[in-house]
C-alpha cells in the first residue's frame, strides 16, 4: 500500500469512526493500533486537553502498547509547576510549535522532565503536536516510538497529515467533557447526566423515594456584620465544603445551596436500599458536624464561637425533575418532604439539637434516638413526631451559646 493510499485511509477512518468511540481513551487506542497497522511504529500516544472545571486544568487519555488506555487529571496548579514548565506541552500551549526529542541511552543536560521515563521504556523518539481547536487555542498530542532510528521522515509527514482530524475528534470529545462536568458541577452528578440525556424541558421528572437532608448555618447574620463579602464568601466555602464533602462521600447528591443552607437527598428504591440510605445520611450528618468542628485547624478559627450548623432528617416521596419558567428551569425536588424537611431543620435552632429526624426517618435507622416532642410545622397538614440522635451529642458538642441554645 502507498504512503499517500495508507494517510488517506487513515483519515477518513479518524473522520468516520474517531468520534463513535465511548471515551478519548477509547479512541486513543485505537488510533495507536491503527497506527502501527499503517506502518507507524508507535507505542505511546497521550493527549493534552485543557477543560473547564473548577479543580482540574486538563485531562489527558494515554495508550501505551499491550497495556491498553488509562486517563489521568492534573489540577490547576499545575500551571506553574516545574513539571508543567519543562514540558514540552508548555512550548505546545502556549506557542503552538511541534516538539520533537530524540531520546539519547544517557541523560543530557536540561532535558524535559519526561525525557527520563521515556528512556526507561526504550522510547528512541518522541514528538508533541500541537492540535489547533476552532477558537484557535492549542491542545496537544504525543506519540512515541521504540524504533532504533525513531520516526523516519515518511513517518512525521504521516502523522502530520492526521493532525486536523484527530484536532476535529479531540474536540467534540472535550466539548462532551466540558459539559459533563459543568453539569456535574453545578447541577450535581446524579442530575447533570439526566439533563445531557435529553431530560430538559419543564414538567420533566419523575417521582422518587429519598431521604432529604437539610442543613442550615446558625448566626450568619451576626457573620456578615462582622466580615468583609469577600471574608464571608471564604466562610461559606469553608461550610459548604464541609456539608458537601460528607454528604457525597456516603452516595448522596447536594442539589442546591439555598443562601446558607444546603439541600441533599439520598434516594433509594426498596426498603433494603431505604435503611442503607437512612444509615448514610445519619453518618453524613455526624461526619458534617465533625468537619465544621475541625474550623480550629483552618485560617477560620476567628468565628470558631459563631459557626454552628442545623441538619435535619426526613424521608418520603418527592418530584425530582425540572419546575420554573419556560426557559429558565431548576432541576430539584418538590413536595411535602421537603417541606417537612426544610420545616424541621428550622427547630434545630429552637430546640436546642444540631440533629434532628422526623418519625418516617427514624423508624428506617438502627440508630438509638430520642423523642423531642410532637410539634406542628408551618405549611404541614400533619402535626409530625421529631426526635435528635443520642450517640452524635457527646461524640461532638457544638458551639450553641451564640444562639442561645443549651445542650440537652
Amino acid at each position: 500500500m502507498s504512503g499517500e493510499l495508507a494517510e488517506l485511509r487513515l483519515r477518513d477512518w479518524i473522520l468516520d469512526r474517531g468520534h463513535m468511540n465511548e471515551d478519548l481513551g477509547d479512541f486513543v487506542a485505537a488510533l495507536g493500533e491503527k497506527l502501527n497497522e499503517s506502518g507507524i511504529p508507535v507505542y505511546r500516544i497521550s493527549s493534552g486537553i485543557p477543560i473547564l472545571h473548577p479543580l482540574i486544568r486538563a485531562e489527558s487519555a494515554m495508550w501505551i502498547e499491550g497495556e491498553g488506555p488509562s486517563m489521568r487529571q492534573f489540577p490547576l496548579s499545575l500551571a506553574k509547576d516545574k513539571m508543567f514548565t519543562n514540558s514540552p506541552l508548555f512550548h505546545v500551549y502556549e506557542k503552538g510549535e511541534t516538539v520533537r526529542v530524540a531520546i539519547s541511552p544517557d541523560p543530557q543536560p536540561g532535558e524535559f522532565e519526561i525525557i527520563p521515563d521515556l528512556r526507561a521504556e526504550g522510547a528512541t523518539d518522541y514528538v508533541a503536536f500541537p492540535l489547533t481547536f476552532s477558537d484557535g487555542s492549542y491542545k496537544s498530542i504525543t506519540l512515541a516510538t521504540r524504533r532504533p532510528d525513531g520516526f523516519t521522515e515518511a513517518h512525521m509527514i504521516a502523522l502530520e497529515s492526521i493532525l486536523r482530524p484527530v484536532a476535529m475528534v479531540f474536540e467534540i470529545y472535550a466539548h462532551k467533557r466540558s459539559a459533563s462536568n459543568l453539569l456535574g458541577t453545578y447541577l450535581g452528578r446524579s442530575t447533570a447526566p439526566r439533563v445531557l440525556a435529553g431530560e430538559i424541558q419543564r414538567g420533566d421528572g419523575q417521582q422518587i423515594e429519598a431521604v432529604i437532608w437539610f442543613s442550615d448555618l446558625r448566626g450568619f447574620t451576626d457573620l456578615s456584620a462582622r466580615f468583609t463579602p469577600r471574608e464571608l464568601v471564604d466562610v461559606l466555602d469553608f461550610y459548604f465544603e464541609a456539608m458537601t464533602e460528607a454528604v457525597e462521600e456516603r452516595g448522596g447528591e447536594v442539589l442546591k445551596f439555598i443562601g446558607d443552607a444546603v439541600l441533599a437527598i439520598f434516594p433509594f428504591a426498596n426498603e433494603s436500599e431505604a435503611r442503607a440510605a437512612a444509615a448514610k445520611a445519619l453518618q453524613a450528618a455526624e461526619v458534617a458536624l465533625d468537619n465544621i468542628a475541625k474550623i480550629n485547624e483552618t485560617n477560620f478559627s476567628c468565628c470558631v464561637d459563631e459557626l454552628s450548623v442545623g441538619i435535619s432528617l426526613h424521608l418520603g416521596a418527592v418530584f425530582y425533575g425540572n419546575v420554573g419558567g419556560r426557559e429558565r428551569l431548576d432541576f430539584t425536588v418538590i413536595g411535602e418532604a421537603v417541606n417537612v424537611g426544610s420545616r424541621i431543620n428550622g427547630l434545630t435552632r429552637d430546640l436546642g439539637h444540631p440533629i434532628l429526624a422526623s418519625e418516617d426517618f427514624v423508624e428506617y435507622v438502627d440508630s438509638p434516638f430520642t423523642e423531642v416532642g410532637v410539634h406542628t410545622l408551618k405549611g404541614v397538614r400533619q402535626p409530625q413526631r421529631v426526635y435528635h440522635p443520642q450517640p452524635i451529642l457527646a461524640a461532638v458538642p457544638m458551639q450553641l451559646a451564640q444562639s442561645g441554645m443549651s445542650m440537652p
